[in-house]
């Protein structure tokens, strides 16, 4: 185990360095888009009507869908596991965690996450360069989309892929 007030090496050549995490990638149970086209739906559906419903009904009706689950928004309702991106000393690993679920549907309201399995590792050589390993890390997670348990999940990389160039890959994979 790592304390931070103990130099504790590996024996006694490299110092263990703390498993960093560097990011943590929401995974999503369906895309923005797909969401807020089916919050349409719903909506409309609280809202349609024939020509003789009273406007006030209407507007009744446009309340109730406001505070319905139907209408909550995205962002942070529609998680359901994260990737965990962690540096140690010449690697790269991810690993994932996932709502505790048999069947992931949209009014999910009680989320408990458990941790399954690694997702991948990249190990870092001496020749690779600190884009080389953010390339690598950025084609694995491009690849998870199409294994089980990701496929036909929204796995959000904006985070990453907005910060990922400017990390200094190569350092935090080196010993301490």
């Amino acid at each position: 185990m790592y304390y931070e007030d103990q130099e504790t090496t590996v024996r006694g050549v490299y110092p263990i360095m703390p498993n960093r995490e560097v990011f943590e990638i929401p995974i999503y149970r369906v895309s923005p888009e797909a969401f807020w086209k089916k919050t349409q739906e719903l909506r409309n559906n609280y809202t349609s009507s024939d020509s003789e419903v009273d406007k006030e009904i209407i507007e009744m009706w446009e309340r109730s869908f406001l505070k319905s689950d139907e209408a909550r928004g995205w962002k942070y309702n529609e998680i359901i596991g994260y990737i965990s991106i962690r540096a140690d000393l010449n690697q790269i690993k991810a690993e994932y965690w996932f709502i505790d679920a048999k069947v992931i549907r949209r009014d999910i309201r009680r989320k408990v996450f458990k941790h399954i399995n690694k997702a991948f590792e990249v190990w870092v050589r001496k020749p690779d360069t600190s884009n080389d390993i953010y390339e690598k890390v950025r084609n694995y997670l491009s690849d998870l989309l199409g294994r089980k348990p990701f496929k036909g999940r929204y796995i959000d990389l904006e985070a990453f892929n907005n910060l990922g160039p400017h990390v200094n890959w190569k350092e935090l994979t080196k010993g301490i």
